[in-house]
This record gives structure tokens, sequence and C-alpha cells, in this order.
């Protein structure tokens, strides 16, 4: 894995500016989660489903019993080596001393830093997050209320019209069509651009995927006449 730079440690208080939302893949990407209490196992399976590779560290041996069976789990307190190499370094223990020496070696090593303890010296932070079928729905309060920012992120997936997710499904394989067939321009640009729109969402919702189905290959003809113009 490439070395990234290190992050320097703020040392006051307070975002550097305004937290960039971004979705970051960690297919295969070593992490690691220091405390073995909730938080620190809600953290580690967020971390499995993003497909990262796990190391979960906690002196005791009966909090690790708790840990998802994909982490690989160390009965033992944090060592700065055990920050090197890693992607994302969580700091979850108890103690906020343990936690800022956890964050220090991690920056030292390269990674970048979660406190469970302290948003606003992170460098990541893991918001609310919700999925349905594509649609990943994340939502944030700046480190106010965890519990506020899971209940808005349940208001706003019930809020979320179903059909969405379906459409989207559509879309996502009709995108890869889109791509392969046609050069690309305006015209596969405004293609891909109608392929989950108002007009879409009507079609799926009034004739249901065979007619969505249509709707596309129409879509795609008349993109590819545009584009041999």
């Amino acid at each position: 894995m490439a070395t990234r730079h290190a992050i320097p440690p703020r040392d006051t208080p307070g975002p550097a500016g305004a937290p960039l939302p971004v979705c970051v893949r960690l297919g295969g990407q070593p992490c690691l989660v220091v405390g073995a209490g909730p938080t620190g196992l809600r953290r580690a399976k967020s971390l499995l489903d993003a497909g990262a590779q796990v190391r979960l560290i906690d002196p005791s041996a009966q909090a690790l019993a708790s840990a998802p069976d994909a982490c690989a789990t160390c009965a033992r307190p944090f060592d700065p080596d055990d920050a090197v190499g890693m992607a994302i370094v969580v700091a979850a223990t108890d103690d906020p001393a343990v936690n800022e020496r956890i964050a220090q070696a991690a920056r030292a090593a390269g990674a970048w830093v979660n406190r469970a303890d302290a948003p606003d010296r992170s460098d990541v932070t893991f918001p609310a997050t919700r999925r349905q079928g594509p649609i990943t729905l994340s939502l944030d309060t700046a480190g106010a209320s965890a519990a506020a920012a899971g209940k808005l992120a349940d208001q706003a997936l019930h809020a979320l019209d179903p059909l969405w997710a379906e459409l989207l499904e559509h879309a996502l394989r009709q995108r890869r069509v889109i791509q392969a067939e046609l050069p690309p321009g305006e015209a596969r640009r405004q293609a891909l651009s109608r392929l989950a729109d108002d007009k879409a969402l009507a079609v799926l919702r009034d004739q249901g995927g065979e007619g969505l189905a249509t709707h596309y290959d129409g879509l795609v003809a008349n993109a590819a006449a545009e584009a041999a113009r």
C-alpha cells in the first residue's frame, strides 16, 4: 500500500474547515480499531462492510469476544507499531489520553485518524449511514449527537421513494451499455443524464421494468443518431 503523507495533529479543538463528504473505497485496505466497546465494535463493522481488513485491539479478551468474526483480534494494549501500514486508525478507548496517543502514532505512520471521543480532532468521521439498493444516505451532525444523526438518517430513508432504488439499479446497468456503445460527447452525456430523471421514474412507476427498457432503448437510439451527425 502506498504511503500517505501524515496529517499533522491539531493543537486546538475545532475543524480546519467544513468537512468534505466523500465515498472511500477501502476494499482490501488494512484498518485498525483500538477499543472493543460498543463504539469500537460499530466502527469495526462499518469498516468490514466497506471491504476493509480490520484488526481490533483491546486488552480485554472478554470485550473482544463480541468482535465480528471477520476481525483479526489482539488482546493486549495498543503499541505505536500497530498503526504502521494502516489506512484508517480508529481510537475508541474510554481514555482520552490513550486515544490521543493512538492518534499521534497513527498520523506519524501516515494513517487517517478517527477519534471516537473527539470528532473535531479526527481526520475522518463516521456518519450515520443507511442503504437501500445502490443508494447510500449518510448524515453527520458535526459530532453533536450520534443518536440524532441516526434518527435523522432513519427519517430520510423512510421518506425515500423505494422506487428510486429500483430505478437506479436499472440505470447502473444501462450506464455501462451507453458508455460501451456511444462515443464520448454531448449525445452520450445527455443520454446518461436521462437514465434516472423524473421521466424515467414515471415510466418505471407506470409501465414497470419492460417499459423502462423500451424507454432506455429509445434514449440510446436517439443518442446514437445524434452522435452520428
